[in-house]
């Protein structure tokens, strides 16, 4: 999976660094400069100021004992690299339509009155009919 993810960021306008918020603190860091750095060696050419968002998983377990950072500690994390932070569980939904809705809002706004690149690929994507499912999975 993570050769399919390196092989499209340099199409990718938007992206979502997407993290384990029950790995420990210098896991944590270390994967996130990790994809930071394959993000910034992967340069997108007709987009260079592409969207990146730092989105903690597992959501659900924000009152658990699995949960190594707080979502303060983690949004101070993102910040510290110039980035959004949001959070989204798979498991259970929480937070996926509002990844999507910002990070797409976003996008919209960035790009009014702009001249869209070319591009032969296109993704319609149905939040509505996804709400069902207990998997999350973008790219």
């Amino acid at each position: 999976m993570r050769e399919i993810s390196l092989a499209n960021l340099s199409k990718a306008q938007i992206i979502l660094v997407a993290v384990d918020v029950t790995h420990p603190e210098d896991e944590l860091i270390a994967e996130i400069i990790q994809w930071l750095q394959e993000i910034e060696i992967r340069p997108n050419p007709d987009w260079p100021e592409r969207i990146t968002f730092l989105v903690g998983l597992k959501a659900d377990t924000a009152n658990q004992e699995t949960r190594q950072l707080s979502f303060e500690q983690i949004h101070a994390i993102a910040a510290d690299r110039g980035l959004k932070y949001l959070e989204a569980s798979s498991f259970d939904g929480t937070g996926v339509d509002e990844v999507v809705e910002t990070a797409v809002g976003e996008f919209l706004e960035n790009t009014q009155g702009r001249a869209q690149p070319a591009s032969d690929q296109h993704v319609d994507v149905d939040i509505e009919s996804k709400k069902t499912t207990k998997s999350c999975s973008i790219m």
